[in-house]
């Protein structure tokens, strides 16, 4: 029966040539898509920076004492949040308090003389300008008194004169004339007399105006002293307040304490000693060092960058996206810097502090993996042959 056994292998030859296409064709479309993956897709680039840390963007502030002496109070706690002005250490002024009650008792004691002097000063102003006042009013009326007199004196000795023409013709007797001439006399010496009170009354006004004067020119004096006493009193308190504040070491800025001294109440510090460590409170950046080589001229602000905390595994907790800022114009310690924000969000498991290191890996550039491949071909053929060793 050989015709059914030859249709049968002609049947499998059939399939195993079609199966064999099939494969190729599958073969094919994989080759086809993978060529056309490696030259349209596109994949980043990374420059990686295994320095890189999270620091606060203002620096910390070292906490010092500014003069020396004895501690009595100790109120900074390592890791504390503190506010700005709040105190952490105080020092014994006991010696400057003192100082401090006595130069502000001495000052008030002059506050109140100057106050009792400045009274009598408008007192004698008012006084003076009384008197001079009441002294114009009686000089005036002096005055009227006088030009009067002397008024009476001229007509009595014009009606004396006239009695004596008519004396002479035998008109009037002798003895009416002698009285006319008698109170022309007495009229004359009242005039006189009321012209020396006059002049008696101004020298008297004067003279109570300049001792009026002189009295305000004393208290002017003693008002300018005890006022330049006074203000080297403000000056003497003003500097022992600073005195005792300085031995009030407070917060400058708010914050937490990373680093506290061991000192307690009754240790003496030194001038300049360092006490603590305040780590303000601002916005975390990320800094992060290059190899120059491979950095230059790739950094630029704007560029997408992933930080990995080594104290937090990226498998477990994620990476932190970033932003470069700025980019470092010189190199410092052979490095190019760079500074980067970060997405908060993308850090809420974890507990950022100031300190943390980790990798910042930045996307200088995106290439398709044909270009890439290019790329590390040229290098290869780039760089020179390994050198041969002759032989003996």
């Amino acid at each position: 029966m050989p015709t059914p056994f030859a249709r049968t292998l002609r049947s499998l030859e059939s399939q195993r040539r079609a199966g064999y296409w099939l494969a190729l064709g599958g073969v094919a479309l994989v080759l086809g898509l993978w060529l056309a993956w490696s030259v349209v897709a596109e994949l980043p680039l990374y420059l990686v920076s295994e320095e890189a840390r999270l620091e606060v963007e203002t620096a910390p502030r070292r906490i010092a004492a500014e003069v020396g002496g004895r501690i009595v109070q100790v109120q900074a706690k390592l890791d504390a949040e503190v506010t700005a002005g709040q105190l952490l250490f105080e020092l014994d002024a006991e010696v400057e308090r003192q100082r401090l009650a006595e130069e502000v008792s001495r000052r008030q004691g002059l506050l109140a003389e100057i106050e009792a002097l400045r009274v009598s000063e408008r007192r004698e102003s008012e006084g003076l300008r009384e008197a001079r006042a009441a002294a114009e009013g009686s000089v005036e009326e002096a005055q009227a008194r006088r030009q009067a007199a002397e008024e009476a004196a001229r007509l009595a000795e014009a009606e004396a004169a006239r009695l004596a023409r008519l004396h002479l013709e035998g008109l009037v007797a002798a003895l009416d004339l002698d009285r006319a001439r008698s109170l022309a006399v007495q009229r004359r010496l009242e005039s006189q007399a009321l012209a020396r009170a006059e002049i008696r009354l101004q020298a008297e006004s004067r003279k109570q105006e300049a001792e009026r004067q002189a009295n305000l020119a004393r208290l002017a004096r003693e008002l300018a002293e005890l006022s330049g006493e006074a203000e080297v009193a403000a000056g003497a308190t003003r500097r022992l307040a600073e005195e005792v504040e300085r031995r009030s070491i407070r917060a400058p800025v708010t914050g937490h304490l990373v680093e506290v001294s061991q000192v307690r109440p009754g240790s003496v510090v030194a001038t300049g000693e360092h006490l603590a460590t305040l780590l303000p409170h601002t916005a975390l950046r990320v800094v992060a060092g290059f190899a120059p080589a491979p950095a230059l001229g790739r950094l630029a602000p704007g560029q997408q960058a992933q930080l990995r905390l080594d104290a937090f595994p990226w498998a477990e907790y994620g990476v932190i996206r970033a932003v470069i800022e700025g980019v470092s114009g010189e190199m410092r310690d052979g490095k190019v810097w760079v500074e980067a924000s970060f997405d908060p969000a993308s850090a809420a498991r974890i507990p950022l502090r100031h300190g943390l290191s980790g990798a910042l890996a930045v996307e200088v550039e995106r290439l398709s993996p044909a270009a890439l491949l290019m790329r590390s071909i040229g290098r290869g053929l780039d760089s020179p042959p390994p050198e041969v060793a002759e032989s003996g």
